[in-house]
């Protein structure tokens, strides 16, 4: 299975596109649209599109409840060099001194959305 796209509504469109012009380039990901009341990201292969959620939500946003918990992102890149890009650009950064897996690392958007970044060698990408 490859998924094609995921579409999330969010209370401040342009706080989330701030958050991901910071991290794309380290993502290899690109804006690959942008409309009144929404923005795309991803590759030629699979995509997320925010869009400004119609009523604003009072709601303090928590992973446990029922919903999304997190998305997880492959990235090619070195771990160091992502940890350290992500510091510089004053990303959150998830458990720095708790190791969940030596081949993750969790970030964290300003409502409170969970990105797992697993780390992908060459040797073991995935293919479609």
């Amino acid at each position: 299975m490859m998924l094609n796209h995921v579409e999330i509504y969010v209370n401040d469109l342009k706080e989330e596109h701030q958050f991901w012009s910071k991290i794309l380039d380290l993502l290899e990901l690109k804006i690959l649209d942008t409309w009144k009341t929404g923005f795309s990201i991803g590759t030629s292969k699979s995509y997320i599109s925010f869009n400004q959620s119609y009523t604003k939500s009072s709601h303090q946003f928590k992973r446990t409840n029922q919903g999304l918990n997190h998305i997880c992102l492959l990235s090619f890149k070195d771990k160091n060099w992502i940890l350290s890009e992500l510091a510089k650009r004053n990303i959150k950064i998830l458990y720095r001194n708790k190791v969940i897996s030596e081949d993750t690392v969790f970030i964290e958007n300003s409502w409170g959305l969970k990105i797992e970044l697993l780390f992908v060698n060459e040797s073991k990408k995935i293919s479609p």
